[in-house]
């Protein structure tokens, strides 16, 4: 555990020292390893929003965002990942 708290500290300075979707690359690895090795889903929603605010996004993102949504019992924001998920799928499946 403190190997992979350490690694998200890591993450995070690395990603104060970025900006724009470069940074939210750093906060959304951040925020995978914070969820699903931590089990902190807090912690994982907040490096998500810092991550999508620094403009970083696409379906991979909705989809953590969705099941971090999920976890936390907000619905409303897990059926918004998935709308967004698949809206950002779907263009791709046509071409």
């Amino acid at each position: 555990t403190e190997d992979w708290s350490a690694a998200v500290a890591q993450l995070i300075a690395e990603a104060r020292a970025l900006e724009g979707p470069s940074r939210g690359r750093l906060l959304f690895d951040a925020a995978k390893i914070s969820f699903h090795q931590l089990g902190d889903v807090q912690g994982a929603a907040r490096l998500l929003n810092d991550a999508l605010a620094a403009g970083f996004d696409g379906p991979a993102v909705q989809a953590e965002r969705a099941q971090v949504a999920m976890h936390r019992e907000t619905w409303e924001e897990a059926v918004d990942a998935l709308t967004r998920q698949a809206a950002a799928v779907e263009p791709a499946e046509a071409t």
